[in-house]
């Protein structure tokens, strides 16, 4: 039997260990991050540092305190600054759209932290703790809650060790803990398996469910080392020794361990020799040098799926994320439509909710299928929030692609916001949020707020519907603009014109498109 937390966003997140109860005084600590991108070679160990500035403001509407790493003195004393000035445009959009969340911005728990490539010797610096000390004397910040296990968005093994250090510093201060540590590290290692998308084709290749699982894209595997000399006809014959698949005339080819999007291309039988060639060249500079592989990476090889035409208007990609507690309780968390900044949809920006689109992808999948299928990675062991992507083809159907995320996925900051916005009993139907990176710049946010409001178009107390600015930790004056409880061929118009460029420093916008 699953024991689960009085804290609301419980269900998010990994934890293990001891759930605080319904009185207990002080947030919740949390840790946004991308670890995983880390832990596989997809992205530099410094990732830590940069993916973490992207949270803090979508933790204060869930009511959590983030524990933020820091480099140095100098580090910490940055992001104090910056909160400072988050907290000052949080005023000032309250104060045009009348009260709508009473949100409290705490200060961040920094730990020091040391990422050069001694990491996985010794994570931590030792000559910046003075500060830390200093904050988790304090029992509003190291309360029952944090006592009792941390609450993850994503689960790696750096993380875990940075987890564990985390804790170790506690008790080195005398202060005991309930974490679960050895779970934090065993499930890391879970994680890091399931996001190989490898695993997930095998795993469905050993079940013996069948029609008792959603529709899958036939799916082959193969070794890069096998692109050398390869020829279309040897192509087909490993895809129907395989799958049985014998008619396709396009195939999508991706790398089994690329959360990017980026290394992966489409082959029919004319282009066949120079787009090997372009996929070989990417792996060389996206995977090899990354450290991910010596000298092999899985690829997966699916029939190039035809997409719907979309005339329903929804998202044609949606990813469904679940926590996983045992196979006996399993509990969704979001259906989320994927927005992305190109037309090749590549590179994912953001999500849209809405509940029309959770009964309408729960309805053509079976959430009795969905249920199925992910007993299958709980019988694996897997444990925490689990989001598996699909794609609507031409027929109209859901099709899942075997991208399988073993974390919290991008949907998190529009979920939060929904959340926050709803539990304060405002309106709160349908949500875009058009990425989480700060990614338009104001220089004069009073001045974009009346812009928008004089056009009718800001989310205010009176009127609620529009667009809610999400003040950034990313860079000085930045923010996410999210669209709720608009039509979606409003929000398709507001998107092509130039609403969000207008009255912002185009020097710094690095948007280059949005496509759903």
């Amino acid at each position: 039997m699953t024991v689960k937390s009085s804290f609301k966003y419980q269900h998010l997140f990994f934890h293990f260990g001891v759930f605080a109860g319904p009185s207990e005084e002080g947030a919740p600590l949390v840790c946004l991050n991308g670890g995983i991108m880390a832990d596989t070679g997809s992205e530099a160990p410094d990732y830590i540092f940069t993916c973490q500035d992207r949270y803090p403001p979508y933790a204060a509407f869930g009511g959590m305190r983030c524990l933020l790493f820091v480099r140095n003195e100098a580090h910490r004393q940055l992001y104090h600054e910056r909160l400072f000035k988050l907290r000052e445009h949080l005023k000032q959009i309250q104060s045009v759209t009348g009260p709508l969340l009473d949100i409290e911005l705490p200060e961040p728990l920094y730990m020091p932290c040391d990422l050069t490539p001694a990491l996985r010797a010794q994570a931590l610096s030792k000559t910046e703790i003075t500060a830390f000390q200093q904050q988790i004397s304090d029992p509003l910040v190291i309360n029952d809650h944090v006592l009792g296990g941390i609450y993850l968005n994503q689960l790696s093994p750096m993380i875990a060790k940075l987890v564990g250090q985390f804790y170790d510093l506690l008790s080195a201060c005398d202060i005991s803990n309930t974490a679960r540590l050895l779970d934090y590290e065993k499930h890391a290692r879970s994680a890091l398996k399931w996001h190989d998308k490898a695993s997930y084709v095998t795993l469905m290749q050993n079940s013996t469910a069948g029609d008792q699982l959603p529709l899958h894209v036939p799916t082959a595997l193969l070794s890069s080392r096998d692109l050398q000399g390869m020829s279309w006809a040897r192509l087909l014959e490993i895809v129907q020794q395989q799958t049985g698949l014998e008619d396709a005339t396009e195939f999508f080819v991706k790398s089994a361990m690329d959360a990017a999007g980026e290394v992966n291309t489409i082959v029919n039988k004319d282009n066949f020799a120079g787009k090997i060639d372009e996929l070989t060249n990417e792996l060389a500079i996206k995977v090899n040098e990354m450290g991910r592989a010596q000298d092999e990476v899985t690829l997966l090889v699916q029939p190039r799926i035809e997409r719907s035409n979309n005339k329903d208007m929804l998202p044609a990609s949606v990813g469904l994320t679940y926590q996983i507690y045992d196979a006996d309780n399993i509990e969704l968390i979001v259906v989320a439509g994927h927005v992305y900044d190109d037309a090749e949809h590549k590179t994912f920006i953001g999500s849209y909710l809405s509940d029309e689109l959770t009964r309408n992808v729960l309805d053509q999948v079976s959430e009795e299928k969905m249920i199925a299928l992910l007993r299958l990675f709980a019988g694996q062991g897997y444990r925490g929030p689990i989001n598996l992507d699909a794609v609507k083809n031409s027929q109209g159907q859901y099709i899942f692609i075997y991208d399988c995320n073993p974390r919290l996925g991008g949907s998190f900051p529009g979920l939060i916001v929904m959340h926050a916005l709803r539990r304060a009993g405002l309106r709160a139907e349908t949500l875009l949020n058009i990425g989480y990176r700060g990614r338009f710049v104001y220089p004069d946010l009073k001045a974009k707020l009346m812009e928008l409001k004089g056009m009718g178009l800001l989310y205010t107390q009176t009127q609620q519907r529009g667009v809610y600015l999400v003040p950034s930790f990313v860079r000085p004056n930045s923010f996410d603009p999210v669209l709720i409880n608009m039509e979606q061929e409003e929000m398709q118009e507001i998107i092509g014109s130039d609403l969000f460029g207008s009255l912002s420093d185009t020097d710094q916008q690095d948007l280059k498109g949005v496509y759903w």
